[in-house]
Parts: C-alpha cells; sequence; structure tokens
C-alpha cells in the first residue's frame, strides 16, 4: 500500500489544510514571545511547516513497514527516536538556512527559537506518527480479513469438490463394482469395503469444512482412498511410508494431498503394467515441513491419459491462499518419476498476515 495521503485527493488536501494550525500557532508564538515581525513570522511558519510536511510524508514507509510482530517493541522505540532526531535536524537546519538567506544575519534570532521549535515539533511529530499507525492496523486488518474470505472461498471450493467425488460416476461404478465382484468370493471383505467407502466420504466431508488438519489425519484419509482403489489395481499400488514421526503433528491445509495421490492412480497406477510405488517422504527444519510425493511413471506403451492439470493447479492456489506466497508448492517430471514438493511453514502466523 502507498501512502494514503498522497493516494488520496481528499487525504492530500485535508493533510495541507491541517498544517494552518500548528502554522497559525507557531507565527502567534514568535510575534507574541520573540518579537518577529508580523511578516517575517508569518514567512517563517510557511517555509517551516512545508518542509515538516515533507518529511513526515516520507516517514509513513518507516511506519509501514514497522507494523509487524517479528520487531521488538525495544527496536520500535530506537528506530523512531532515530527518525526523529534526524527529522528535526533536517527541518531546523534547512529552515534556518532558507531564513538567513532571505534575511541576513537571520541566524542569530532564529537560535533563540529553537526550544520553542523544538516543542512545537514533538506533538506534530507524534500525532502524524499516531495518524500512520492507525492507518497501516486497518490496512493490515483488511488485509487478513481478505485473507480470510479467500481462505474460506478456498475451502468452500475444496468441500464442493468433496461433494462431487461422493457423487462421481467413475469412483463410484468402479469402488461398487469392486465391492460386487467381492461378494461372490468374500462377503465379509466386500462389507469392509463398503465401510471403507462410507468411511471415505464422510470424511471428505468432514476434512473439507477445516482450515488446518495434522497431515496425519490427512494420510489416514489418504490411505482409505488408496485401500478402496487397491480393490481394483491390488498389488500394483505399492504405498512407501519414509515419514519423519514429528511431521505427523504439523498442521497443513486439509485435503491438499488428496489430489496428487488421485493423480498419481490415475496417470501412474491405471496406465502401468507393473506395480508402481507411490512414496510420501518428509524432512523438518527449524521453520519447515518439506513433504515429497513422488511416483513412478506409467510404463504403458498405450495411449496414455492426458490430464487437464487443474488438480495441480488448484493446489497450487490453495497453497498460496494459505501461506501468502507462491514459493512453497513445486512439482516436476523426471524420465522415470513425478515428483510433487510442498514446504509447509510451521509458524503459520508469521506468513498468514
Amino acid at each position: 500500500m502507498g501512502n494514503p495521503i498522497v493516494a488520496k485527493s481528499s487525504w492530500l488536501i485535508l493533510y495541507l489544510f491541517w498544517w494552518i494550525l500548528p502554522g497559525s500557532i507557531h507565527s502567534f508564538v514568535l510575534v507574541k514571545a520573540y518579537d518577529f515581525e508580523p511578516w517575517i513570522a508569518t514567512m517563517d511558519s510557511l517555509l517551516s511547516f512545508i518542509f515538516l510536511a515533507l518529511f513526515l510524508v516520507s516517514l509513513w514507509w518507516m511506519v509501514r513497514f514497522s507494523v509487524s510482530d517479528d520487531i521488538p517493541i525495544g527496536r520500535m522505540i530506537v528506530n523512531h527516536l532515530i527518525a526523529l532526531t534526524v527529522v528535526f535536524l533536517l527541518w531546523i537546519g534547512l529552515s534556518m538556512l532558507l531564513m538567513n538567506v532571505l534575511y541576513n544575519q537571520f541566524e542569530l534570532d532564529f537560535a533563540k527559537t529553537i526550544p520553542w521549535r523544538m516543542l512545537i515539533f514533538l506533538p506534530v511529530y507524534l500525532l502524524i506518527i499516531a495518524v500512520y499507525y492507525l492507518l497501516s492496523y486497518q490496512d493490515k486488518l483488511r488485509d487478513h480479513q481478505l485473507f480470510e474470505s479467500q481462505m474460506q472461498a478456498q475451502l468452500k471450493e475444496s468441500e464442493l469438490l468433496a461433494l462431487k467425488s461422493q457423487i462421481n460416476p467413475h469412483f463410484l461404478f468402479n469402488s461398487l463394482n469392486s465391492v460386487s465382484g467381492m461378494l461372490l468370493i468374500d462377503s465379509h471383505k466386500a462389507r469392509e469395503m463398503l465401510v471403507k467407502i462410507s468411511d471415505f466420504f464422510r470424511g471428505s466431508l468432514v476434512l473439507g469444512k477445516k482450515m488446518f488438519i495434522p497431515l496425519e489425519e490427512e494420510l489416514d484419509h489418504i490411505m482409505l482412498y488408496l485401500e478402496i482403489e487397491k480393490a481394483r489395481f491390488g498389488e500394483k499400488i505399492v504405498i512407501v511410508n519414509r515419514l519423519e514421526d514429528a511431521s505427523l503433528k504439523i498442521e497443513i491445509p486439509s485435503l491438499i494431498l488428496q489430489p496428487i495421490v488421485e493423480n498419481a492412480v490415475k496417470h501412474a497406477v491405471y496406465e502401468s503394467n507393473h506395480p508402481v510405488e507411490i512414496v510420501f517422504h518428509s524432512e523438518m527444519s527449524d521453520d519447515f515441513l518439506n513433504l515429497e510425493i513422488s511416483n513412478i511413471l506409467s510404463d504403458s506403451t498405450g495411449v496414455s491419459r492426458k490430464g487437464t492439470g487443474t488438480g495441480l493447479k488448484n493446489v497450487a492456489l490453495r497453497m498460496q491462499t494459505a501461506y501468502n506466497s507462491i514459493n512453497y508448492f513445486s512439482f516436476r517430471k523426471t524420465e522415470s518419476q513425478f515428483i510433487v514438493r510442498f514446504t509447509f511453514p510451521l509458524n503459520r502466523n508469521t506468513y498468514e498476515a
């Protein structure tokens, strides 16, 4: 966000008119307390407060970037003390220099007024800074509300996708067809599969309503999906778990991994003539959980299914919305593997604002 005083004409007009008040007070004090000629006092006020108005406009960016939970209060105070001193000295120096150019040997009269100038400078400076902080916090609150609305929209989309999955004719047909085949061979196993299908759909609805869930819950839901698909593909699906125990408790956006695993089944397992490993690998650092999901590419010589890439685009968009960055999700394709990489910040609050 740019400086609101410069960006909005109404704010700029209000800002310029506001300086009439301290300028009038300054002129009055110079005349009554320091015996300045009225026209000299007026010129002094005009030049001095034009300089000060320009200097204080530039302080918006210092305030804007200091509104962060990561900056200690002590450092903020030191920064403002330095800024206050620098601005005051520049203001005094330039005002005295220009007045002395206009009125020879004016520096002696000017020097007598420095205590008063400091007295009027402090409340003006603090008032402008306070207004800047108020505007900056309002802007930060507005950004946070926008972020929440975006997350709610993404969650709503996830819920709708879960509902769509629930009535997806291909998935239902294939799953129920597998159960039908089991009934003739092993009715007990068929009943178990029906329970898994029911649990999977119920889990999609429940998890889709949550913003973040532990990685462990996300994986349990995915394993249900893979168990259902194993009824069709049997030993062609091989799950390799290389996850650190500590990573299982880290919260991630709900249902963020499901489209990746579905793609692996659709584009690798379905088309392959041999077992396909779906590998889950995690590494923990001080600030991030790095998670990779990889699968061997299809070895089929037939016509490969061409995806639209919608699943990957949706996942990338959700990651960007969740962490306010495009750098936490990537994928790549080698000659033999398709690899998807997630980077989940351990402290979400640092990245959401």
